[in-house]
């Protein structure tokens, strides 16, 4: 039986408590502070935008005939910043170099897919934000000219990113049994810029005063672009505004965050780790738990994000065929191990691996989160395995296989709980759910290995 449809048999009809907040499109991810939090923020935010306005600007850059840059340096001090005012905006020359600079951080990379509604937003708002900017400082034909500027600059960036994106999910998808699924990956990720940047501008002409400065001593962080951009997401947050997607036959926002999530917590799991001496030699138990844990986190990211129904569809079979592959892989090792002629040990890899116990603990793993008791089924789930793997240290039929040798164990060192919980961290946004994180007196060195 498929991986996905026990998790769906052992959790029932019934839904988790306590549903997430997952509307990743206003940033109700973070997690809601109080105002003397905000108050703080805030003034964090300011000092960090009169550190930038006092920064050193380079202009009139020129190259000489000796091949050397000549330029001038122009910069202000905390004097002339604070005294600033939204009038002097015009005629204020916008520094691209540093939004450039920003932007070098905010590529898609195999490592941070799951912030891609994070970066879909700051995108968006730094479109805007900058757009508000142009409208300010410049007229005419030089307005013109430097909204060329800023699409050049912000649409190679999102074309980059849909791109990178686009490739590293797909490819996960591919290997996984679904494919053809790159070209609506990345027409998703245009596409959901694109919305999101529309929600700003509507928001930013209803909300002109929307960061609360304008005739007040702070005018002067009107020309700090990067601060007006956070305060437009925070201000957009705030208000709950609705960011419905426009309906599409693509990948809708939600269904982005979530493939991008599965795919970065598959990236170092198992046979798929590219963690550098990954150990190969894990016993069924240790391997079923890992795999557990992964399919836990599938379960309940595919409860918490509104996932359309084709996509939900389409990461089910991933999932599963990512489960199956690695129960595939270990066994493959197995055999790999006793059929080379370098393997001095024959011993060590005697007897087959066992799927079946692999799959059990997989699907109970799962089934666990569906428990009014969380921990306490989690915790029986995880000390049988425990139990069986220190068992069979013991039994003579295995307990000369690498897997059972304590040379390999690694159940004492792997941070498997502290992972699951950074996990539950990261979808809740901070806002609780320990019902569902594991409880810290769990400890994989419970069982005595040297019975």
């Amino acid at each position: 039986m498929k991986v996905g449809q026990n998790i769906r048999g052992h959790a029932g009809d019934r839904s988790l408590s306590q549903p997430f907040n997952t509307n990743f499109l206003n940033n109700s991810n973070l997690k809601s502070p109080q105002k003397a939090e905000v108050s703080a923020s805030v003034n964090v935010h300011k000092e960090e935008a009169l550190r930038r306005m006092m920064s050193p600007i380079l202009v009139n850059l020129s190259k000489k005939e000796d091949g050397t840059i000549s330029f001038d340096k122009r910069s202000y001090s905390q004097e002339e910043v604070l005294a600033m005012r939204e009038s002097d905006l015009e005629g204020m020359d916008i520094n691209w170099a540093s939004l450039e600079l920003r932007l070098t951080n905010r590529n898609a990379s195999a490592s941070s897919t799951d912030n891609i509604a994070n970066d879909l937003d700051y995108l968006a708002s730094q479109y805007v934000q900058f757009s508000q900017r142009i409208k300010q400082s410049y007229p005419g034909e030089e307005q013109a000219d430097q909204f060329q500027k800023l699409e050049t600059i912000i649409g190679t960036q999102i074309e980059e990113y849909a791109e990178s994106f686009s490739t590293i999910i797909g490819g996960f998808l591919e290997n996984n049994g679904v494919s053809g699924e790159q070209t609506a990956l990345k027409a998703s990720v245009l596409s959901q810029f694109q919305q999101r940047k529309e929600q700003y501008q509507t928001f930013v002409e209803q909300n002109e005063n929307f960061a609360g400065i304008r005739g007040t001593a702070d005018e002067w962080l009107l020309a700090d672009n990067q601060f007006m951009a956070e305060q437009l997401r925070h201000a957009y947050a705030k208000e709950n505004v609705e960011g419905q997607d426009k309906e599409n036959k693509g990948y809708g926002m939600e269904d982005l965050a979530a493939v991008g999530i599965l795919a970065k917590e598959t990236r170092n799991v198992g046979y798929n780790s590219r963690q550098l001496g990954y150990n190969k030699h894990k016993s069924e138990e240790e391997f079923g738990v890992e795999l557990g844990l992964t399919a836990m986190k599938f379960s309940l990211l595919t409860d918490t994000y509104d996932i359309s129904d084709s996509v939900k569809t389409k990461l089910g079979t991933a999932f599963d065929t990512f489960i199956d592959k690695q129960n595939q892989k270990a066994e493959e090792y197995i055999i790999n191990r006793r059929n080379d002629p370098f393997t001095r040990d024959k011993e060590s890899y005697a007897v087959g691996w066992d799927n079946r116990l692999v799959s059990e603990i997989v699907s109970s793993m799962a089934g666990s989160l569906g428990e009014n008791d969380f921990n306490a089924a989690f915790k029986q789930v995880v000390n049988t395995a425990m139990q069986s793997y220190a068992g069979k240290t013991q039994d003579e039929q295995t307990d000369s296989l690498s897997r059972y040798h304590p040379y390999h164990n690694t159940w004492n060192t792997a941070n498997y709980i502290g992972d699951w919980n950074r996990f539950v961290e990261r979808l809740s946004g901070g806002n609780g759910r320990d019902d569902i994180k594991v409880s810290n007196h769990l400890s994989f060195s419970t069982v005595d290995l040297s019975i």
